[in-house]
């Protein structure tokens, strides 16, 4: 019986599985991420994976439109916009969540 060579071994297996991150996530995952994605780039917190994680599930929570109205409220009125927008953000979550 013949061995078959790596080459073989490798073109027959590789093309059979797409290794594609999102292909078992729903559209609106792949949308909260987008979004979070956008805010941290916006607000200047992007390599915070903590507040990163905040911004997905205030996405995932809240409406779109108050996420970013939060935003603005903490560009406007925070001495720290980027803490301030976490705090927020964190309190609408807490609310949203007891009913």
């Amino acid at each position: 019986m013949e061995i078959p060579s790596i080459n073989d071994i490798v073109n027959d297996h590789s093309s059979k599985k797409n290794y594609n991150v999102y292909d078992n996530v729903s559209d609106r995952v792949r949308s909260v991420d987008t979004k979070a994605q956008h805010l941290a780039r916006k607000i200047g917190n992007e390599g915070n994976e903590i507040a990163y994680k905040l911004y997905c599930k205030a996405f995932y929570v809240l409406s779109d439109d108050e996420v970013w109205r939060l935003y603005e409220l903490a560009q406007r009125k925070g001495r720290n916009p980027t803490k301030y927008l976490s705090w927020l953000l964190s309190n609408e979550i807490r609310r949203a969540s007891r009913g």
